[in-house]
């Protein structure tokens, strides 16, 4: 008697470049996971300094603080997101080299046979 599991192929880790399936592996998994949890981490931080620098401006004593304190949350948020991109692109692109998400590009058939 033969296991159903001895040979069989995966057909969602096995992707090739004429097969359209997306090439959803454990490693894309846990990778898409990641980028998906640190947006989710970023964004509740970014709301919640909001929320602190809408409340000490409402509680300064002068324009000028109130203007102060939005100056240095807009240079904080443009920092912080500068800093965000350029690590969720990164995570993006080290994900993109994995070998077990990367399709298999190879292809059996020479496209030069083909009639015109």
């Amino acid at each position: 008697m033969t296991s159903k599991t001895a040979s069989a192929p995966n057909p969602i880790s096995e992707v090739t470049a004429s097969d359209p399936k997306p090439a959803f592996t454990t490693d894309g998994l846990k990778v898409w996971r990641e980028i998906y949890a640190e947006s989710n981490r970023f964004m509740m931080d970014r709301w919640q300094q909001a929320m602190d620098a809408r409340a000490a401006i409402m509680n300064s004593n002068s324009p000028a603080e109130a203007m102060q304190i939005h100056g240095d949350y807009l240079q904080a948020a443009f920092k912080q997101y500068s800093e965000e991109t350029a690590y969720l692109f990164n995570l993006a692109f080290d994900a993109s080299n994995l070998p077990s998400i990367t399709p298999n590009t190879g292809s059996k058939r020479k496209y030069d046979d083909v009639p015109v």
